[in-house]
């Protein structure tokens, strides 16, 4: 289902209530949430290679399972800044 006129797309509403589930949790510093997301994105490029592997997806996806990866890794640094990870 496409939105049209003044509809708003369910990924669309999905993607800003995530955005706000991550500003609420920063500002109440739930450090758990964000260690939580650190292991689920850093599993992510092991995922998408088994995908590959599998004949499910063309190799470009490996490219966007690096970045997600890379964004797991300044997030743990981040938090490992503050002393947040244990």
């Amino acid at each position: 289902m496409q939105a049209s006129g003044d509809q708003v797309s369910p990924t669309a509403r999905s993607i800003n209530n995530f955005g706000i589930y991550y500003r609420v949790a920063a500002v109440a510093d739930v450090t758990q949430l964000f260690l939580a997301t650190v292991l689920l994105r850093a599993s992510v490029p092991a995922f998408f290679l088994a995908f590959v592997l599998a004949g499910w997806v063309e190799w470009p996806r490996l490219l966007f399972g690096a970045v997600d990866a890379a964004g797991a890794a300044w997030t743990w640094k981040t938090l490992a800044s503050r002393g947040a990870t244990g």
